[in-house]
């Protein structure tokens, strides 16, 4: 008998039927007022007694918003005239300006006052690195023997 020959046995045997059809009816149903946890209140302790401060919200006065408005509006001009005169300054810097394109005469006149450095620098002597006498130091001990060759390089 094969696996899953057992497997089908089992599942249509009498004893896996009458489990499976055990409870034929549905569940019960559950009464959520049960599920529900009920909370008591309780009265504040002192709600009998009057406040001796006046916690209450002011009364609303649209008039004082409107006090301010002149100085509102006077401060929103100052800025805008204040950048109108930056933009027109601006303007006038960029108008009166030198051309970004640079003369040919001003290249030429550069030109010829580097080519003149240029020469200055050449007929001076010129060191890269300074040359230092080094001591050449061989140690005894990592010397060749007569017959071995050893390049150093």
């Amino acid at each position: 008998m094969t696996l899953i020959g057992a497997i089908l046995k089992k599942v249509t045997s009498k004893e896996v039927i009458n489990e499976s059809t055990k409870y034929t009816s549905p569940p019960p149903e559950i009464n959520e007022s049960l599920l529900r946890k009920t909370r008591k209140t309780r009265k504040h302790r002192y709600s009998h007694i009057q406040s001796i401060v006046d916690s209450s919200s002011p009364p609303f006065d649209g008039h004082r918003m409107l006090r301010n408005l002149p100085a509102w509006q006077r401060l929103i001009q100052d800025i805008y005239l204040d950048n109108v005169r930056i933009i027109n300054s601006i303007i006038t810097a960029y108008m009166r300006g030198r051309p970004r394109v640079v003369p040919t005469t001003e290249l030429n006149r550069d030109w010829v006052k580097n080519k003149r450095d240029i020469v200055h620098m050449t007929k001076k002597k010129f060191v890269l690195f300074p040359v230092n006498v080094q001591d050449v130091m061989e140690d005894p001990s990592f010397a060749a023997p007569g017959d071995v060759l050893r390049p150093k390089y």
